[in-house]
Order: C-alpha cells, then sequence, then structure tokens
C-alpha cells in the first residue's frame, strides 16, 4: 500500500512539474508575441537601441535584419523603401526621433516607406556585418542611404577597447529573426527598459557644447598612418557590402563640426585628410553614389557637440536629402548641400 502511495503521489508531482512547465513556456510564447507587437508597432520608422541587449553584439544583427526585411516587405506592398544606415550620428542621438533627419526627409514623401536601423556607436566592421546578414535576405531597398562614421571606425581600429565586435549570425536572415531572437533572450520584463526610447521625449533644441576631449579621440596623422591600410580594406568590405542592398545605394561621411575640433585642443588637419581618403576610395569603389556633405561641418549653429547635430542640424540635414531623393525621383542629377539659413 505504502509504495502504491508513493506512486501516485510521484504521478501527482510530475502533473504539477509539466503543468507549470507548460504554463512557464506559455506565458514566455505570450510576452514574446507582446514584444514583438511593440517592436514592430512603436520602432517602424528607427530600430530600437539594440547597444542595450544582453550579447547584443552577436544578437543584434537578428533585430536589424528583421527591421530591413519588414521594411521591404512595406515597399512590396505598394511603398518604395528608403533606408538609412549608420551609427549615433544617423540614429540621431540624442534626440526623440521625430526630429531626426531620416524623419524629416520622410514627412513630405508619404509615399515611401522611410526606415532608420542605425547602431549606436557603431564602426564600419560593426555596419557591415548587419549589412551583410540583411543582404542574405535577398532584398533591396530602393534607396540606401548609408553613413561612413570616421570617428568610430577609425578610433576601433587605433584603440580597439572603444569599439564592439558585431557578429552577423547565419540564421539572422531567415523568416521570423525578431520573434525568434526575442524567444531565445529570457529577458523577463528586462525588455520593459529596452523598449523605452531614452529619446522618445521632447527636449529643447541645444547649441553647441565643447570640451576638451581625449588626444586619442581623433587619429593624429601618424596614429592614423599605422593603421590606413587596414581602414582601406575595412572600407572597401563596408562598400561592397552595402553596394547590394539597394536599388541606389548613396554614401556620405558624417559630418564633423571642424573648427570646433582646434577649439577642444585638437588639429583638423590629419581629419580633414581622413575625411578625403574616405571620400576618395568611396568614390574609385565605383558601384555607389558618393554625397559630399562636408559642407555641413563648418556651420556651427547646426551642432549639439562636435560629431551629432542638434536639431537645427537635423531639420537641414533633412530638408536636403528630402530633395535628393526628389530629384532621383525624377532622374536628375543631385546636388551639393546649399548654404543653409540660420
Amino acid at each position: 500500500m505504502q509504495f502504491k502511495a508513493d506512486g501516485q503521489q510521484a504521478a501527482k508531482l510530475r502533473i504539477v512539474a509539466t503543468g507549470l512547465a507548460i504554463s512557464i513556456f506559455a506565458a514566455h510564447v505570450l510576452w514574446t508575441g507582446l514584444i514583438v507587437f511593440l517592436l514592430q508597432h512603436y520602432y517602424d520608422h528607427r530600430l530600437i537601441n539594440i547597444r542595450k541587449l544582453k550579447s547584443f553584439e552577436e544578437t543584434g544583427t537578428d533585430f536589424s535584419t528583421a527591421f530591413f526585411r519588414t521594411a521591404i516587405t512595406d515597399s512590396e506592398n505598394g511603398k518604395h523603401a528608403i533606408v538609412f544606415l549608420g551609427s549615433s550620428f544617423t540614429y540621431g542621438y540624442p534626440w526623440q526621433e521625430g526630429v531626426v533627419f531620416s524623419r524629416v526627409a520622410a514627412r513630405s514623401l508619404p509615399d515611401l516607406k522611410f526606415a532608420n536601423l542605425s547602431v549606436i556607436g557603431a564602426g564600419i566592421r560593426d555596419l557591415t556585418e548587419h549589412a551583410r546578414c540583411a543582404r542574405a535576405t535577398g532584398k533591396k531597398a530602393f534607396v540606401l542611404i548609408a553613413e561612413i562614421p570616421l570617428v568610430n571606425s577609425v578610433g576601433n581600429l587605433t584603440s580597439p577597447d572603444r569599439g564592439f565586435r558585431t557578429k552577423c549570425r547565419p540564421h539572422s536572415s531567415m523568416s521570423w529573426p525578431l520573434q525568434r531572437s526575442v524567444l531565445s533572450q529570457p529577458s523577463g520584463t528586462g525588455w520593459i527598459p529596452m523598449l523605452w526610447d531614452e529619446e522618445a521625449y521632447a527636449k529643447p533644441d541645444s547649441d553647441i557644447s565643447i570640451t576638451k576631449l581625449p588626444s586619442t579621440y581623433f587619429a593624429s596623422a601618424n596614429t592614423f598612418q599605422a593603421v590606413r591600410s587596414q581602414y582601406v580594406h575595412d572600407l572597401h568590405n563596408y562598400l561592397q557590402a552595402i553596394s547590394e542592398l539597394g536599388e541606389t545605394v548613396w554614401v556620405f561621411v558624417s559630418p564633423i563640426y571642424m573648427p570646433g575640433i582646434e577649439e577642444s585642443g585638437g588639429d583638423q588637419t590629419p581629419v580633414a585628410q581622413q575625411i578625403a581618403l574616405t571620400f576618395e576610395v568611396c568614390k574609385a569603389y565605383g558601384k555607389v553614389i558618393c554625397l559630399d556633405t562636408s559642407g555641413f561641418g563648418a556651420r556651427r549653429e547646426l551642432f549639439y557637440n562636435l560629431t551629432h547635430l542638434n536639431q537645427r542640424g537635423h531639420r537641414a540635414l533633412g530638408n536636403w536629402f528630402e530633395q535628393q531623393i526628389l530629384q532621383h525621383g525624377k532622374g536628375q542629377p543631385l546636388e551639393p548641400p546649399p548654404s543653409f539659413p540660420h
């Protein structure tokens, strides 16, 4: 009789354990569904800040690829997709999405789908991995507008501890990468702060703030010379990866407020030389259109700090990109940045 009772007790425990496991799994699936819904509906223009994700170096491409796939799917449903790719400059740090130049460009072009899949802190090595994963989907944007973040890209070579190491996971380009990635990250309520857009609330515009930077922030001529060949190699890899992501691909070097480098105690000459080399390599590649945005770098009133625009700057750059898109749609040549009003 004792053995029978023990067996019944064990059977009950197995039933309870099985029910509990099923309940936990079901709750995880339902929570995943909610997170995916929020990601798809509240981040339909700008990618979530994937730097907040656990193991974002390994899983970040799942999110950027899903975002790219969604944008192109919308375009296949009747809207051409204009996709922006870049670092915190193109992401629009530190501003809310509504004032970022990609959103400004979109306002008067409702028949186009705009998507900004930029990654804060990324250099061209990181962006190359995101582009390779997106390329594996076999889909293309109508126009891809890709940033070359010079400071991050050179800094990752001269000071490796400044960067991170993004990896394109082979399955990122497969169907349902977003759902699978969320399911595989048991973050629970940890998703709540990750979904909170720190730049979602409105901030007042700001004039430029210039502080003394570490001497290694901008690479000196000697420092850059030591990594020049590797930088050019990385740049070729990046251009090759993005050249297949759009029917037309535009590339620009993120503007830097050049006079401010001197004001912060640095030397702008080697930075100007690095920008010139980058533009030269870009033009020589031949499969992309290289946009000269250097004119923005002379206008103090457009910058929040040396390497990021304020809201006035985002309006100026967004309006300029809007004109480029309109010119492109008419089959007319693109124009250099005009003189901007204060």
